[in-house]
């Protein structure tokens, strides 16, 4: 009699399958196959949103961690026109006590939120853990790497279409005996709703607290977070001191790092007095990095010393802008609050758009010599200012934004598109509406939106 061809098992005797059998458990491993891959391509699309729940753990921008930006990094760390913000926090904690505390992230035309926040030693250890009463937070840990405890957005956390400014209130529970210091680190997302890593802004901010016993303490307070610096320029460094129960500031020192804060080697000033609150550094004109940060130390009447520093990198390089020119220049008088960088009209050199105190905005394009010509008539980029539709408008220091998210959009059929235009937005200042340009060719524009509604954004990109 014939057997069917069969397959050879481990002890080498053969297991009889007829055909119609393996007909069958052939389908069967191809349905499996396609459930396996729907459900693999299931959880990668779910991946892709997944961080709407909360981010990975260690994203604060505390020593050792890294932050939101490692993701959301079309944007320098701290360089939008927001901040993110810790609020309520006693000066100095009890061992075992339980403290409320609010995260605040602010944005002008952010419309989607995201925080993280932690809590340790000058040592780097765990201090106490979060704790919350609501589902739009979770307090976790400890991390596996550094073992920290940290609270955070969830999915019902993120505020989808709150404009302007959201919080979240948490408890800090204190650790059971005296750390001494304690510093909260938290990174906050202002998102621009399109739920992808691209366009968003990250800010981070820490504060520190005392134990039992006050020591002194010094904040740095300017130049500002991914501030870009002129080689060549003069360049205010500006901190505050806080006495302790023992000890006053003695003495302040001044230091540089190139190299994103690993080392800082370079001593701008040092034993500047006790009185010191501010240091005038004249930065070399062939002093170029995109990785500089700024330490302040203070040595306390007992000759302890502590430091605070840059949060993110600054950009030193020939901007060819000066700053003392510009408020020279001003037409109608005032000084700028805001100026927004960007390459408007493709030479590969950087433009920027200013706004000032005393209304409106200015438009300088950036020569081949690397110093700046006012074309902002001839651009088309107007705006209302001490006189016309908006009488007295004046633009606060996060009114003027170049959108340069319009360089690129979806595509049908998948992949993106490149447009190869910005659009330039305003708000004023104690009043409600905003006025929006988009590009129109080369480095003119022309009006997209003027809008009486303090919820006004840019429409989608121009086309």
């Amino acid at each position: 009699m014939r057997k069917s061809r069969g397959t050879r098992s481990l002890t080498g005797s053969v297991i009889v399958v007829p055909f119609a059998a393996s007909m069958k458990l052939l389908k069967s491993l191809t349905l499996v196959l396609f459930a396996a891959v729907g459900l693999i391509a299931l959880v990668s699309l779910e991946s892709a949103h997944a961080l709407s729940t909360g981010p990975f753990l260690e994203r604060t921008g505390a020593p050792d961690e890294q932050t939101c930006n490692t993701c959301h990094r079309t944007y320098p760390l701290d360089s939008g026109p927001g901040r993110v913000a810790i609020e309520g926090l006693p000066t100095q904690y009890t061992p075992g006590q339980t403290y409320p505390v609010t995260v605040r992230v602010a944005d002008p035309l952010a419309k989607d939120w995201g925080f993280q926040i932690t809590a340790i030693t000058e040592e780097g250890q765990a201090a106490g853990f979060f704790q919350s009463n609501t589902i739009a937070i979770a307090a976790l840990g400890p991390s596996m790497r550094l073992g920290r405890f940290y609270a955070q957005h969830t999915l019902n956390g993120t505020y989808d279409g709150i404009r302007g400014e959201v919080s979240w209130a948490l408890f800090w529970k204190a650790p059971s005996q005296d750390l001494g210091p304690v510093t909260f680190y938290a990174a906050g997302n202002a998102a621009n709703g399109d739920h992808t890593d691209f366009y968003d802004y990250i800010y981070t901010t820490n504060v520190t607290i005392d134990g039992l016993r006050r020591f002194v303490r010094v904040r740095l307070e300017a130049p500002a977070p991914s501030a870009a610096l002129g080689s060549g320029e003069r360049v205010v460094i500006r901190w505050t001191a806080t006495d302790g129960d023992s000890a006053v500031p003695a003495s302040f020192r001044v230091l540089l790092s190139t190299d994103g804060g690993e080392n800082y080697p370079s001593v701008l000033a040092d034993s500047l007095p006790a009185t010191a609150r501010s240091f005038v550094w004249a930065i070399p004109d062939g002093l170029v990095t995109t990785d500089a940060r700024i330490r302040v130390v203070v040595v306390d009447s007992e000759g302890v010393e502590r430091v605070d520093q840059s949060r993110s990198n600054l950009t030193i390089g020939p901007l060819g802008l000066s700053q003392a020119l510009l408020l020279a220049e001003a037409p109608l008088g005032g000084d700028f609050t805001r100026q927004a960088w960007a390459d408007v009209d493709g030479d590969g050199r950087q433009d920027v758009v200013v706004g000032r105190n005393a209304g409106g905005v200015l438009f300088y394009r950036q020569s081949t010599d690397g110093t700046f010509l006012e074309a902002t008539e001839e651009s088309g980029l107007t705006f209302p200012g001490m006189s016309g539709p908006w009488p007295g408008a004046m633009l606060t220091a996060t009114a003027v934004r170049i959108w340069p998210s319009c360089r690129s959009t979806p595509r049908a059929s998948g992949g993106m598109k490149e447009t190869g235009r910005s659009r330039v937005s305003a708000r004023r200042h104690r009043s409600r509406g905003s006025r929006i340009h988009g590009r129109s060719s080369g480095w003119t524009w022309t009006v997209m939106d003027d809008s009486t509604s303090s919820q006004a954004e840019p429409p989608e990109c121009w086309r």
